[in-house]
């Protein structure tokens, strides 16, 4: 049997006529952290008890805002210690914006971090009083 949709005519329909694809700004948040996590020196990006407090229904410690023209990314991640954190943040910066202007089409601004911890696999130090 033959399927109904391979008989359609295949029409090249003006841009306007084809409808329109929007994207969420959840969506743009979820990629930015998922792309963050991927970065060597990047631990699990937290999500703060403040953000919770802003954003009930956010699970992941990001934000996005869709202009016009472009899109505006805010991340908090958490940089391994000792690594050096403006490396490591321009490698966030650089991902998410390659993940997101790949994935939506999208042209990111300014993409905003904020480093909320240090996590360490060293033992503290014992302290001599």
């Amino acid at each position: 049997m033959l399927d109904p949709a391979s008989e359609a005519p295949t029409l090249e329909l003006p841009a306007e006529q084809r409808g329109v694809t929007e994207i969420s700004e959840r969506v743009v948040e979820r990629i930015a952290v998922r792309s963050a996590s991927d970065v060597d020196g990047v631990r699990a990006v937290p999500v703060s008890t403040i953000w919770r407090l802003l954003r009930p229904s956010g699970e992941h410690a990001a934000d996005a805002a869709i202009g016009t023209n472009s899109v505006r990314v805010e991340i908090q991640v958490s940089v391994e210690y000792p690594r050096p954190i403006p490396a490591v943040t321009d490698a966030v910066r650089q991902r998410v914006r390659q993940q997101i202007e790949q994935l939506t089409g999208m042209s990111v601004g300014v993409v905003a971090i904020t480093v909320a911890a240090l996590p360490s696999d060293r033992a503290p130090h014992a302290r001599v009083l």
